[in-house]
């Protein structure tokens, strides 16, 4: 449950449009919170997690 809540909180902080001027020095929250938990928990967060966490993040952006 913490880390589909932790996930959940790094793609709405994704989402969340900062000033023209800082937004070159925005982090990649998905990814800083993706590799914490694939380093912390290899047994539960692996590249299936990633695979849908990226798919997710597609939807939410609208990429194709």
């Amino acid at each position: 449950m913490v880390i589909g809540t932790s996930l959940l909180v790094a793609l709405v902080l994704q989402t969340i449009p900062w000033p023209g001027v800082l937004d070159f020095i925005r982090p990649s929250w998905l990814f800083l919170v993706l590799g914490y938990w694939v380093l912390a928990l290899p047994h539960r967060v692996n590249v299936g997690t990633a695979l849908f966490v990226g798919l997710v993040w597609d939807l939410l952006v609208g990429s194709s």
